[in-house]
């Protein structure tokens, strides 16, 4: 093969064809047919959620199962964007509130939103690393570091998000944009308590 490519390199440049330019790089993914470790579900009256986690990336389905729309691009990532063009790591838990797709992206540390009516992506708290989580007025004028979210829920302009790493529970109020614990202490144990009295 590097014979061959030698060859048309060589005939190019006689012809007065050759360009001595870097190429641009070409993404072209294998297309991905079947799921890889789904580890999260939300459901519509209209429509099924499904995280992809294997494939890095969020299924739009239809009841029976086809595929309306896919979220992320299919290999692990950290990118804001429309459809395909965003990049999830591992994502895992979703809830849907009102006219969003909220998902816990695991493997970047992070609590993502789809929009949608749009398809548009985009971060709402974590920087891509994992770090201990601190409490913050307004998750937008900080730079705020989440420790593996796993699971999301959401009630009224409330999303719940189970840490994994730091065995929490903490609410992200989603008019406000602040961030706070809401249950455990963050050591591993099995505790009933009010806040910081639980051990998850």
């Amino acid at each position: 093969l590097e014979e061959r490519i030698v060859r048309l390199l060589d005939e190019a440049g006689e012809h007065g064809l050759r360009v001595y330019e870097n190429a641009p790089l070409a993404s072209r993914p294998e297309p991905i047919t079947e799921v890889a470790f789904p580890r999260g579900l939300a459901l519509t009256p209209q429509r099924l959620y499904v995280s992809d986690s294997g494939h890095h990336r969020i299924l739009e389905c239809d009841h029976d199962g086809c595929v309306l729309r896919v979220f992320g691009s299919g290999s692990a990532g950290f990118v804001d964007g429309l459809g395909i063009q965003a990049a999830f790591h591992a994502p895992t838990g979703l809830a849907v509130l009102k006219d969003a797709l909220y998902v816990a992206d695991t493997g970047n540390h992070a609590i993502r939103r789809i929009r949608l009516a749009t398809g548009d992506v985009d971060t709402l708290v974590g920087q891509g690393r994992g770090g201990l989580p601190q409490a913050v007025p307004d998750v937008r004028s900080a730079d705020v570091l989440l420790d593996q979210p796993w699971g999301v829920a959401g009630s009224f302009d409330r999303l719940y998000i189970s840490m994994a790493a730091s065995n929490q529970i903490w609410e992200l109020d989603l008019a406000h944009f602040s961030l706070r614990p809401l249950a455990g202490s963050g050591r591993l144990a099995l505790a009933d308590g009010a806040g910081a009295l639980a051990a998850f």
